[in-house]
């Protein structure tokens, strides 16, 4: 064997520890993204607001094919929903979102807005401009936000959209909001207004601090990697030159080499996601979780072959 059970058990233990890190680093992340959406009014800093000065004919080109949210805007509690491809819902403490297979009048209300509930035969409604909208949960979080002020609605009928209303576009893919921009802009019934930003999106230079954090994370563990696999690949450099002279191949002793190498990345990438499913799942980091492992694989397997790359050399002196 090139390698001892006890640089395998060190090699395992600092790569699940880099896993580790990079899932709680990316849980931060996400849950400051759900920070500053709840800040911002349920919308994301990229969000898109416009209007028609005739009628909205030309809305369903606008719309991508999913991945979005358009919301018809009353004022600044009162929303409806007018199409939610995604699956999208905010933060609720009790009850449940409403979908769009809804047959009645639906509403989610936060929860500082429950003083304008009002209760009969047994149900709970919130009215708007004469039109009662059953409640159905209330949003918010365990912590005070301005979505605690937001109520949603939807109405599973047609909602006429007259001249002069306010429409909401939003979506977590900013490119797609890039494009309805374009096109609001190309429009000559279509009118581009300006997105209010609230929270720390108004008052901090938030992307420019996520890409700051992100960067340098990253960063932080491409350098602890390439430095433990040096010291790593030392500790068995007199094991691989003693085998090359007892006239071992190197290829042979490579194959072994990336072999193990492999195989213990394998074995921290399963003990991280063991830990990352019993603690807490979600779909949006897995996703970012794999990524950070094959890029830190990928990372890893780089490192090892400059290394021998570079003893190929003195190999070749001896």
């Amino acid at each position: 064997m090139i390698t001892t059970k006890k640089n395998d058990m060190a090699f395992i233990i600092i790569f699940t520890l880099i896993y580790l890190l990079s899932y709680l680093f990316l849980t931060y992340v996400e849950e400051q993204n759900k920070f500053y959406i709840l800040a911002n009014n349920l919308y994301t800093k990229n969000h898109i607001s416009f209007t028609s000065k005739e009628d909205y004919s030309e809305l369903d080109k606008l719309l991508p094919i999913d991945s979005y949210r358009l919301f018809l805007e009353y004022n600044d509690t009162y929303r409806l929903m007018l199409k939610n491809e995604g699956n999208w819902k905010p933060p609720m403490v009790s009850g449940n979102f409403f979908t769009e297979t809804e047959k009645v009048n639906k509403a989610v209300v936060g929860k500082e807005m429950t003083e304008f509930i009002n209760e009969y035969n047994g149900k709970q409604y919130i009215s708007l401009l004469g039109e009662d909208f059953e409640v159905s949960g209330i949003i918010g979080e365990s912590f005070p936000t301005p979505a605690d002020y937001i109520v949603l609605l939807y109405r599973p009928n047609y909602t006429p959209l007259e001249s002069g209303m306010k429409i909401v576009l939003d979506s977590d893919k900013k490119s797609i909001l890039n494009n309805a921009t374009k096109q609001i802009r190309n429009s000559e019934t279509l009118i581009l207004l300006e997105s209010s930003q609230k929270g720390l999106h108004r008052t901090a230079n938030v992307p420019f601090v996520y890409t700051l954090i992100i960067f340098e994370f990253y960063i932080l563990c491409i350098i602890s990697i390439v430095v433990f696999l040096r010291y790593w690949y030392e500790k068995i450099n007199k094991t691989i030159v003693t085998l090359y002279l007892l006239g071992i191949s190197k290829c042979k002793i490579k194959r072994q080499i990336f072999a193990k190498v492999a195989c213990n990345i394998i074995i921290s990438a399963f003990i991280s996601m063991i830990v990352f499913f019993i603690y807490n799942f979600n779909y949006a980091i897995l996703i970012n979780q794999l990524i950070t492992i094959f890029v830190v694989s990928f990372v890893a397997m780089v490192t090892l072959w400059m290394n021998m790359w570079r003893d190929n050399a003195i190999l070749r002196r001896r």
